[in-house]
């Protein structure tokens, strides 16, 4: 027999919402729903405590300043940095 779980997290590349996903996802069990900002959320998105949108701006400019410099991108996706 297996146990249920006790959190629920969702994570999505581009937070295409579309419909009834934002009355979905407040009325549901996640517990956070995380995507990056590749793509602007939809009005009413920030009426939803649990979805968490994160910058990928950091990693945009560091990938510039690598190309810029000659340096390695594929160091940024590295274990071993």
């Amino acid at each position: 027999m297996h146990a249920p779980a006790r959190r629920v997290f969702a994570f999505a590349s581009h937070g295409l919402f579309s419909g009834p996903a934002f009355h979905r996802i407040k009325n549901s069990v996640l517990e956070e729903v995380v995507t990056v900002n590749t793509v602007p959320l939809a009005e009413g998105a920030d009426k939803i405590p649990q979805l968490k949108q994160l910058s990928v701006a950091p990693l945009i400019a560091e990938t510039i300043d690598r190309i810029h410099n000659k340096k390695s991108v594929s160091d940024l996706f590295s274990n071993n940095k």
